[in-house]
């Protein structure tokens, strides 16, 4: 069964490598000044959202993109992600108690954070439990992944990022691009 799941995640690694490699990114704007990134209370309070938008991860040895949405209410969260072209999609799906991961076969794998889960699938070391705070513009203060908050975006009327980039040295020099299109609230 998870030969399976890995001969189809190789395949979409490849749709990747072959897509990203016709493609290059603009380069990054400057990071904002400190008082760009002021934390506001309002964002502080965001405890149920969806957003949507892309996900630009590249290592060492590979680079690929993902267009994500985030559904968050309160401490439960769905993440879905999907592959150019229809190459392939994933859900994760989390709460306190755990993670499970079930691809678009419907296989299922259970970890306790995603960060472990998106690793053992995929290989890529991704701040997923981070990205709660870093989204709603609340400054993390971490060793091994370093933040910038590339752009904002006013979204009914509160200031929250709209492109960010993680880079870590420790995760083999891995760069993670954020992007968020389309923000909306529930009760904040």
């Amino acid at each position: 069964m998870y030969k399976k799941f890995s001969v189809w995640l190789a395949g979409f690694g490849l749709m990747f490598a072959f897509l990203t490699a016709c493609t290059t990114l603009p380069a990054p704007p400057k990071q904002l000044p400190p008082q760009k990134l002021r934390e506001t209370l309002a964002s502080r309070h965001i405890q149920n959202f969806t957003l949507s938008g892309a996900l630009a991860i590249r290592t060492a040895n590979d680079a690929g993109s993902l267009r994500w949405s985030w559904q968050q209410t309160g401490k439960k969260y769905v993440l879905n992600f999907y592959a150019a072209l229809g190459a392939g999609a994933f859900r994760i799906t989390g709460s306190p108690a755990g993670v499970l991961l079930e691809d678009a076969n419907g296989k299922k794998q259970w970890a306790k954070d995603p960060e472990t889960l998106l690793r053992q699938q995929t290989g890529w070391q991704v701040p997923l439990t981070r990205l709660f705070d870093c989204v709603r513009g609340i400054p993390v203060h971490d060793g091994q992944w370093h933040v910038v908050y590339q752009h904002v975006t006013n979204a009914n009327g509160i200031e929250l990022p709209d492109q960010l980039l993680f880079s870590s040295q420790e995760a083999n020099g891995i760069t993670v691009r954020v992007i968020i299109k389309r923000w909306s609230f529930g009760n904040r």
